[in-house]
């Protein structure tokens, strides 16, 4: 357990961000990032902040295998899920706010996806010191809920040194303190940053995986935050519904509930750092 998180001022972005939507309702659309009206031109987005970080394409050096796609079908018109985002209807896109884009790209391309025809990607530019990327996008829910899971197709095309943390969850209480488990990615690990921010002092604490997300391919990765009846919370994580991680959520004993929220893409890194680059598709959030 930790004072303070490791990705510094992505805490200050949150709560920024946060505070940029309140009084905004899921259909509202930040100005400038929603996607395009026109679906009948392809419903293509890329937003960038950066001029060598304007190709909407996936990175071509891993080979033909890598950018395969796998047509599953319509994935939101097949499940039962309380949220589900497969990025294929630039409407139902539209319900998340973004983040200023620094650094960095993000969109939503059909350069490859699990849910055809689109899916959503996040880049980061090479990074010296003293410089940092963000581009990430979040949808905050209205109901109070005791538990939380959600589950998305990831596939690693760029892996970097510094860590990067592509998804983010959790439940904020009434007293505005957020409860949160974050898939991280690192150079040899990855883990889930398990966090208390908003009442001082912030407390993190990493929960190592029992295997990192396989690169160059896709892999269903979800993450539950379930309430015991007793008390407390548990967190399971599974890769390819294989468990990765399972131990107790110490940092949530304090709560009983909150209204959830999901944040993903490319949160907060510090340079220097080479290049990172993720796809994201057929996310779903589950929530009671």
């Amino acid at each position: 357990m930790s004072v303070g998180s490791r990705l510094g001022p992505w805490v200050g972005s949150a709560a920024l961000l946060a505070i940029a939507f309140v009084g905004c309702t899921l259909l509202e659309p930040l100005d400038g990032f929603s996607e395009p009206p026109d679906a009948l031109d392809g419903a293509l987005e890329a937003t960038s902040a950066d001029s060598s970080a304007t190709d909407a394409a996936a990175p071509t050096d891993g080979g033909a295998d890598v950018l395969t796609p796998i047509d599953a079908g319509p994935f939101c018109a097949r499940v039962d899920a309380s949220f589900c985002e497969d990025f294929d209807d630039p409407i139902e896109a539209s319900r998340w706010s973004l983040s200023t884009v620094q650094k960095a790209a993000h969109g939503i391309d059909d350069a490859a996806f699990t849910s055809a025809p689109l899916s959503l990607f996040a880049r980061t530019n090479t990074l010296v010191t003293g410089e940092s990327a963000a581009s990430y996008r979040r949808v905050d829910f209205p109901s109070r809920m005791s538990s939380v899971t959600y589950a998305f197709d990831l596939r690693v095309d760029t892996r970097a040194q510094s860590e990067f943390l592509v998804a983010a969850a959790g439940l904020v209480d009434p007293a505005g303190v957020t409860y949160s488990a974050s898939i991280v990615l690192g150079d040899t690990s990855d883990m889930v940053e398990e966090a208390r921010e908003g009442v001082m002092p912030s407390m993190y604490a990493d929960h190592v995986l029992g295997m990192r997300v396989p690169d160059g391919r896709w892999t269903r990765v979800s993450v539950s935050m379930t309430k015991r009846n007793q008390g407390g919370f548990d967190l399971l994580v599974t890769l390819d519904g294989q468990p990765v991680a399972s131990t107790p959520l110490g940092l949530w004993a304090g709560i009983t509930g909150g209204t959830p929220y999901i944040t993903i893409g490319s949160a907060y890194i510090a340079g220097p750092s080479a290049p990172w680059a993720i796809r994201i598709d057929s996310l779903t959030v589950d929530m009671k």
